[in-house]
């Protein structure tokens, strides 16, 4: 059997966090955390932190006010070459 690397498990560890892995690679990322200490640590601190995002309630800049920042800052940048 083929287990993933580190680095394939992290990125299926954060798929799953969105809800986005398939069910043979939550499978097989388990196992990978059976024999992997680090990436079991990080599947927890990566649930910790999507929980504490989730919490938080965050807000977002608007489109619209991030185009019109944009366009200002780039205004105030042509004017002194």
């Amino acid at each position: 059997m083929i287990l993933f690397n580190c680095k394939k498990a992290s990125h299926i560890c954060d798929k799953a966090q969105y809800a986005e892995a398939k069910p043979w690679e939550k499978r097989m990322m388990k196992l990978h955390h059976l024999m992997c200490k680090l990436c079991r640590e990080h599947a927890i601190r990566n649930t910790r932190l999507t929980h504490l995002v989730k919490q938080a309630n965050l807000t977002f800049f608007p489109t619209e006010k991030k185009k019109a920042l944009k366009k200002m800052v780039n205004e105030q940048l042509s004017k002194n070459p």
